[in-house]
């Protein structure tokens, strides 16, 4: 594999951007689905707000992304959905003031994991936040794991016991271990059903002397 170019989305990236994004979830490109933002709307979040949506590439493909916007909803506060955070399929809750940046998406494509792609995008986000001397970075991350335990115990639970170090969640577990702290349990976050839970993951800058939320 070539090297890898981690960037900042333009506008011709939309249509590729929206099949990756489709690929990492469905596996299909270009299948509309709920949790993947529509061309149109992708489109519309490059124009306002590029700097924040950042592109893996190699051998001229797309194989990474990490969709971000700004907030001033403190992660302390109630946890919303997915769509309710991101102001429906268009963005619209970015504030470019915001003194928060929020995780819209993520993904690697499947073809290509397991060569540091991830980490080199979560990179990316971090040295943002640090550049624009926001206050952190907090998303939802998914529960994978909580459809194998769904009969054994609640969400909140399985929440708790995945803070604790007692369960490994494939994605939560993954995060904990990159510097994020885990915080509320969102049941449902993308709107389709027991695979689409999350919990809120706040990460903030030690070196400059933030606390984290919790």
């Amino acid at each position: 594999m070539d090297t890898i170019i981690i960037r900042n989305a333009v506008p011709a990236d939309t249509q590729a951007l929206y099949e990756l994004n489709c690929i990492v979830y469905d596996g299909v490109p270009g299948t509309a689905m709920n949790g993947v933002l529509p061309p149109e709307g992708l489109l519309r979040h490059i124009e306002q707000f590029s700097e924040g949506i950042f592109v893996a590439e190699t051998e001229g493909k797309l194989v990474g992304l990490a969709i971000t916007m700004r907030t001033n909803r403190n992660p302390d506060e109630p946890a919303l959905k997915w769509l309710d955070a991101i102001g429906g399929d268009f963005v619209a809750a970015h504030d470019p003031n915001g003194r928060w940046l929020y995780g819209v998406d993520f993904g690697v494509h499947p073809d290509y994991r397991k060569h540091g792609i991830g980490t080199l995008l979560y990179r990316a986000r971090f040295e943002f936040v640090k550049r624009l001397g926001l206050a952190g970075f907090y998303a939802g991350g998914m529960l994978q794991g909580f459809k194998f335990y769904h009969r054994q115990m609640s969400l909140q639970e399985y929440g708790q016991r995945v803070r604790a170090g007692e369960i490994i969640d494939p994605t939560l577990t993954m995060q904990m271990k990159r510097g994020f702290r885990p915080g509320q349990v969102i049941e449902d976050y993308c709107g389709q059903g027991i695979e689409e839970n999350a919990m809120l993951i706040v990460w903030q800058d030690q070196a400059a002397g933030g606390s984290l939320a919790h």
